[in-house]
């Protein structure tokens, strides 16, 4: 699941998070738990005639963080 805000007209700031459930019914699954993520992040359109955004990404899952930077361009 995300939302995503758009907070001015060349900023997006979004929040997401996500849930794993393995089925121990499976015969090569050996452990049935969840698991679970959520994060923040924020994107910058910082070349406006090429829409091409940088942004940093924050996640957190139960074992640890993890952080992304993001540089993307829709082809």
């Amino acid at each position: 699941m995300q939302a995503r805000f758009r907070a001015a007209p060349r900023w997006i700031v979004f929040g997401f998070a996500g849930l794993g459930i393995t089925d121990d019914d499976l015969d090569f699954v050996t452990d049935s738990d969840s698991i679970h993520s959520a994060g923040a992040g924020a994107r910058y359109n910082i070349f406006e005639t090429q829409k091409i955004w940088v942004g940093l990404d924050v996640a957190r899952r139960p074992e640890d963080w993890a952080w992304y930077v993001q540089v993307n361009h829709p082809w």
